[in-house]
């Protein structure tokens, strides 16, 4: 049934997939190899690059199968020495899916396949006519399309992806949870995670929410915007880190949301991997003066500009045909639905322009080292930077920049040596900037040397190296400050009881023994301190402080019968089946030996669903009450994560007790909620029977 609904039966063991040195960290991307997309690069050079840093990271994404054939790349991505683990889910089919399903089909049928393959490849050239001249139609199916893309096209994912990253998260025990969009599904997910698992959370942003102007405006409706900045608020306010890729990204995000505090929105750019550039070795420019781009032509990006440009200087006698080369790398025989090749037909430049529908990311970097001039078209981003822009910078090459004047493209271009900006449109700009350049290379007969990496300082804050580090820096902030975090229930623990009043030399037996701190406080009273707990994180921890500690549960304590002197069971039988835990209790107690046992009573829960602050806090309190009825009423737990924490009660404790040979000694007084127990101390005693 599990693999039906999408996800995997049984998660691999985690010693022999993660490692036992490193702290996972779980990922959350729709896009990862071998989905060629642009949104791959961050995400593996994140994973790369934290791998590096003692992070292991856990893939939550999607099967490969939901990937569209033209954009999968089957060549090898380096991802680091250390493998993730990868955990692919399936999703539901978006609409559209089912309606180019049914027009292809239609297409097929009538013998017109080749023009729904070309209809497809060129898009929409423009995003179509205003509301104000559209028919009331028009605006209908406007409306509808909009909801139907609200967060995103990929929404059908969501509830496969929460599950199988809730699941991980229990698995692996996860400390932290990076989502990165878009697609802002995945955020989100993460929203989702952190709210059930309560774990830290780092809401990755490559483009902003809200005001994205890359969005087709046959997709905005007053109401799905309204949506998606409502779902925008609620990920930015819940996440313990919100990453821009741009600082104006950040600082338009500080406008929007005021009231943030000044260290949850950070900044870490984009960049490159200079290894992956040294790897390529000495790649020299090449005999011709060449001008690339690399990527798609989506949004309203065009060649045309350019193209225009560059008929009018070789007509002009400015640029030698002759000693010419114009490369397209990618998505791009169709650039606002027109053909580019037709575009450069019209320029005359037939056999100048070369278009190479793919190349394996290898070749693709050598192809930006060995060009004169590398084209980056960044209209409608003014908070945002293609990701290949650092690239371009890493090719050494002189960059091409046609884009907004005031904006975070131009404000990075312009920091770059051979870098020039042009406004979208500006004709005569690109035809200025190509004839200057053109004429340095005459002057040098093409003999150009590579300059990759030759301004090395301006570059650093830019390789994934350095990038990675600051990451993990945050993940591990983040880490802390969320295991930091103060329960609140302070006036409800009775300080003065101590759980370690045993006789020196006893050998007592610590049930849940977390970080340590009372098998610490047992051995300091001269006892013998063992300890058994089912995390391997805090396992590992204890043993580094020479503790001796046992991986295991309550439930099957690892111990001869008769061989303790004494117990401790500290908040551990909400989590547990109670009567399996008492039951060992009593075996492993020898005849009149001591237990020093503490639980959470009903009003632990009574009060997080009264007063908590946020809907989480209070279903978990909820559910913990409901699951206890339920299992006392059936001797059942609900299914799943609802059936995962129970309260204890007087009366049922003192039933358990006498079927497992043990008698109540003393109940510690304790503060209570609405006249509810919230904390119960017990002091119990193997009966000699």
């Amino acid at each position: 049934m599990s693999e039906k609904l999408g996800f995997e039966a049984v998660y691999p063991p985690l010693g022999t997939q993660l490692g036992t040195q490193m702290k996972p960290v779980l990922l959350i991307t729709y896009y990862w190899p071998p989905a060629a997309w642009v949104g791959i690069v961050r995400s593996t050079k994140l994973a790369k690059h934290l791998s590096r840093q003692g992070w292991r990271p856990i893939i939550v994404t999607v099967k490969e199968e939901y990937y569209e054939k033209k954009f999968i790349n089957n060549s090898s991505v380096d991802i680091g020495p250390h493998e993730p683990l990868v955990i692919r889910t399936s999703r539901l089919r978006n609409p559209r899916d089912l309606y180019l399903f049914a027009k292809r089909s239609i297409f097929t049928l009538v013998g017109r396949e080749k023009q729904f393959q070309e209809s497809t490849l060129m898009g929409a050239a423009e995003n179509g006519s205003k509301a104000s001249t559209q028919s009331w139609m028009a605006r209908a199916k406007r409306f509808v399309l909009s909801l139907l893309y609200t967060p995103d096209e990929d929404l059908g994912w969501l509830p496969f992806a929460v599950v199988q990253s809730v699941r991980a998260v229990k698995a692996y025990e996860v400390p932290c949870v990076i989502s990165t969009g878009p697609p802002f599904t995945s955020h989100l997910v993460g929203l989702a995670v952190k709210k059930l698992c309560n774990i830290a959370w780092i809401a990755d942003f490559r483009d902003p929410w809200r005001e994205n102007e890359q969005r087709p405006w046959c997709l905005s409706s007053h109401l799905a915007n309204q949506i998606n900045q409502w779902l925008e608020s609620k990920v930015v306010q819940n996440a313990d880190r919100v990453v821009c890729v741009t600082p104006a990204m950040t600082e338009f995000y500080r406008q929007v949301y005021p009231r943030l505090p000044s260290e949850k929105l950070v900044t870490i750019t984009n960049g490159f991997d200079a290894e992956e550039f040294r790897q390529l070795g000495d790649v020299p420019r090449d005999p011709k003066f060449t001008i690339s781009y690399v990527g798609i032509f989506e949004y309203a990006r065009t060649p045309d500009s350019l193209l225009r440009a560059v008929g009018d200087l070789i007509r002009e006698g400015v640029i030698d045909g002759n000693r010419l080369a114009i490369r397209f790398i990618g998505k791009c025989r169709y650039a606002a639905g027109q053909s580019v090749e037709e575009m450069a037909a019209q320029q005359g430049l037939n056999g100048l322009v070369e278009i190479i529908d793919f190349l394996a990311r290898p070749e693709a970097l050598k192809v930006m080292m060995r060009s004169h001039v590398l084209v980056l078209l960044a209209d409608q981003q003014k908070l945002q930077v293609p990701g290949k822009a650092y690239e371009y910078m890493a090719a050494g090459g002189r960059i091409l920049a046609v884009t907004e004047e005031k904006g975070a493209t131009a404000e990075l271009i312009r920091r770059v040596p051979g870098g020039a900006v042009v406004p979208p449109g500006d004709h005569e700009g690109i035809k200025r900037v190509l004839k200057a350049w053109y004429a340095e290379y005459a002057r040098q007969c093409g003999d150009e040397r590579n300059e990759a990496f030759s301004q090395r300082d301006i570059f650093n804050e830019y390789e994934w190296r350095e990038l990675g580090a600051r990451y993990a820096a945050l993940l591990e902030e983040c880490r802390l400050a969320d295991t930091s975090q103060s329960d609140g229930w302070e006036s409800y623990v009775v300080d003065d009881y101590s759980f370690a009043e045993f006789s020196p030399n006893a050998l007592v037996l610590d049930v849940g023994s977390g970080d340590g701190s009372q098998l610490r406080e047992l051995e300091g009273r001269g006892c013998l301190a063992v300890g058994i707990e089912p995390k391997s994180e805090s396992v590992k921890s204890c043993r580094s402080q020479s503790l001796r500690v046992i991986r295991a549960v309550g439930e099957q304590i690892p111990l001869k019968t008769a061989s303790c002197d004494g117990l401790i069971c500290k908040s551990v039988l909400p989590y547990t089946e109670e009567t399996c835990v008492l039951r060992e209790i009593g075996r492993v107690l020898k005849p009149g030996s001591v237990g020093r046992l503490f639980y959470h009573g009903a009003g632990y829960y009574l009060r997080y669903l009264l007063c908590a602050s946020s809907w989480k806090d209070r279903f978990y309190g909820m559910r913990a009450l409901v699951n206890t009825w339920f299992y006392v009423a059936t001797g059942r737990r609900l299914p799943s994560f609802l059936g995962d924490t129970t309260y204890q009660s007087r009366a049922r404790l003192r039933r358990y007790y006498s079927e497992c040979g043990l008698k109540l000694l003393e109940e510690r007084p304790a503060p209570t909620f609405l006249r509810v127990p919230v904390f119960i101390y017990h002091s119990i005693q193997k009966t000699t029977d």
